[in-house]
């Protein structure tokens, strides 16, 4: 891939504004969605996304605006929390869940597969886990741009928004992929559309096709990938990223109060 193509992520800023993971360390917090409160925001967050920005899921069907699914019960949930500058409370601004397998019930994506492309990988049942509803409001990007805009310039603000917005898709995925290591998990699975799996490829997470396009709210791609190999990709792709996602300081902490 040419350099004209990939996101850097440099630690120092540049001449026009603050790096991007210097904006994510300084504002941004991934919890464990592992509480009441937390999984209320979870359930939220994707109402919001799922149902009212994107007409994925019928919002008639959530009058208490909070959209779940069956397999939120076997599910880890994880929840992206931005802070204003000088603000006490933090938002929540991403979400995203690992549907663990549990036995004699299909995760999603295998459930949409024909036969054969189920047997062509030979998925491990027990230890394969489905990545789903990775959510991220639209107004957030636009939020985020204004609060930049003072602190640097206008152009910055764009570019900095940009590369924290990436950054943050990469640590939903990484949050993920942290859970799959103390899960058991060796296999990951998941649909997406195309347009995602061409930015995470950009930032070194790359999965595998798992069978043809699927009609699933619109054109989605069934994928795969081992979490060995997701994780050594971007330690060779990437090194920066690498180096901040086994960071000890980015453990994930407990939740700060919410706004």
């Amino acid at each position: 891939m040419s350099s004209s193509r990939r996101l850097r992520f440099d630690r120092s800023p540049a001449a026009t504004g603050a790096g991007p993971i210097e904006i994510f360390r300084r504002n941004f917090t991934i919890v464990q969605a592992n509480s009441k409160e937390l999984l209320d925001q979870v359930f939220r967050l994707r109402f919001q996304v799922c149902c009212q920005e994107r007409g994925f899921e019928n919002a008639d069907a959530f009058p208490d605006g909070r959209e779940r699914d069956r397999d939120d019960y076997r599910s880890t949930h994880f929840l992206v929390l931005y802070r204003k500058a000088k603000a006490v409370e933090v938002m929540p601004v991403g979400t995203v869940r690992l549907i663990l397998p549990h036995r004699g019930t299909d995760l999603p994506v295998i459930r949409m597969l024909q036969k054969h492309d189920r047997c062509r990988v030979g998925l491990p049942i027990e230890s394969t886990a489905e990545v789903s509803r990775l959510a991220v409001p639209r107004a957030f990007r636009r939020q985020l741009q204004r609060d930049l805009s003072n602190q640097v310039n206008r152009a910055a603000a764009e570019s900095g928004a940009r590369r924290a917005l990436a950054l943050l898709n990469f640590w939903l995925v990484r949050g993920v992929g942290r859970m799959t290591a103390s899960c058991g998990i060796t296999h990951i699975v998941a649909m997406m559309e195309p347009a995602l799996l061409r930015l995470l490829r950009r930032i070194a997470i790359e999965f595998q096709p798992l069978g043809q396009m699927v009609e699933h709210h619109g054109l989605r791609q069934p994928v795969w990938a081992t979490t060995a190999n997701l994780a050594d990709r971007v330690r060779r792709g990437r090194p920066e990223l690498w180096e901040i996602a086994f960071d000890s300081a980015w453990d994930l902490p407990r939740a700060p109060a919410l706004a």
